[in-house]
């Protein structure tokens, strides 16, 4: 989703809940405020003018035919622009940039009075198709979301389940991955079926202090080994995926697209008297085609956020020779090893690195 698309939602999000009611007007002061200095910048310059003259104009390609030969000749020209094609080139650029910030700026540039209509579009095409200005216009639509986001965290938790999911959406339609709360819902939905285990512990039981899931083998291994220590462990949770109340790890996928991955389980353990550690777990096999990429997404997330866990376990498991080694990514010398990995056969290299588990 374009950055200023976003904002605006976000913006009319915040106004409708009552948190921030004139944060459609903030959004136009903020943008049309830099378009206009932009404008007062660029003005005048050699650039700006060639910028107004290039859109003054309309490129053709005229084509002659020779009756005598058959040969054709294509020439390119440039004709003066008519105020219907003006238009056009006008509501392009103001798609572009969206929030009807074309018209915004238009009639900031009529207020000055010395500029006739045409030459205000004009002046508005040379801005809005300036690619430095688009960069940074988006820049500035990023940073307000962003703030708004940390400013008003409070606020939008204290919403109803749908306010809040409306302004979730708009987080994941970021460029980049950004850092945000997890939110617990109260209760969640499980399926109790011939295929599902009861498991005890979970952060979110029925009447009988059970919880049904399904878990694959090595799923089932990793759980298993934490209801082991009964003296220690608290509870535990399924991060299920997408969500506000689940814990999402960036990856780039190997189209250089970027997207969440969603470790397996989240485990809440007394660390000593007084604290309470979360570690994160997450068991997968080798055969998996995204394996490495996400490896190596796991590792750089427990390199940058590392001090917020106990532990960080990636548990690999090797399906065709039957085994697993555990690796704690909290251990810079386990961590560095595969922040580097590239291939299914490095990230099988690591089985030697730390030994079976």
């Amino acid at each position: 989703m374009p950055p200023v698309a976003r904002l605006e939602a976000l913006a009319g999000a915040l106004s409708d809940a009552g948190i921030l009611e004139d944060a459609p007007d903030q959004v136009d002061e903020r943008l049309v405020g830099l378009l206009w200095q932009r404008l007062e910048t660029r003005r005048g310059s050699a650039e700006f003018e060639e910028a107004v003259k290039r859109s003054r104009e309309v490129g053709l390609d005229a084509t002659t035919l020779s009756y005598l030969t058959g040969e054709t000749e294509t020439q390119q020209l440039r004709v003066e622009s008519t105020s219907r094609s003006l238009e056009r080139l006008y509501d392009q650029v103001g798609r572009k940039a969206g929030a009807a910030l074309h018209d915004k700026l238009w009639r900031r540039i009529r207020q000055d009075g010395d500029v006739d209509g045409d030459t205000a579009r004009l002046y508005v095409i040379a801005t809005l198709g300036d690619a430095n200005t688009q960069r940074a216009l988006n820049s500035e639509a990023t940073q307000l979301f962003d703030d708004w986001m940390a400013e008003h965290e409070d606020a939008i938790d204290a919403l109803g389940d749908d306010e809040r999911r409306e302004v979730d959406e708009l987080r994941e339609h970021a460029d980049e991955p950004s850092k945000t709360r997890i939110a617990l819902p109260d209760s969640i939905r499980a399926r109790r079926d011939n295929r599902s285990v009861d498991w005890p512990h979970h952060l979110y039981v029925d009447q009988n202090e059970l919880y049904p899931e399904r878990l694959n083998e090595w799923e089932r291994d990793a759980i298993e080994a934490e209801l082991a220590h009964p003296e220690s462990l608290i509870c535990w949770l399924r991060n299920r995926p997408r969500g506000r109340g689940s814990l999402a790890i960036p990856y780039t996928k190997s189209s250089g697209e970027t997207a969440p991955m969603y470790p397996d389980f989240l485990v809440f353990r007394r660390a000593d008297q007084d604290r309470i550690a979360v570690d994160i777990l997450d068991p997968h096999g080798l055969h998996l085609e995204d394996a490495p990429a996400k490896a190596r997404a796991f590792a750089e997330y427990a390199m940058k956020h590392g001090t917020a866990f106990g532990r960080i376990l990636m548990i690999v498991y090797d399906r065709e020779q039957n085994r697993r080694v555990t690796l704690d990514l909290r251990r810079s010398e386990i961590r560095n090893q595969v922040r580097t990995v590239t291939t299914t056969a490095h990230l099988q290299s690591l089985f030697d690195l730390a030994g079976e588990g």
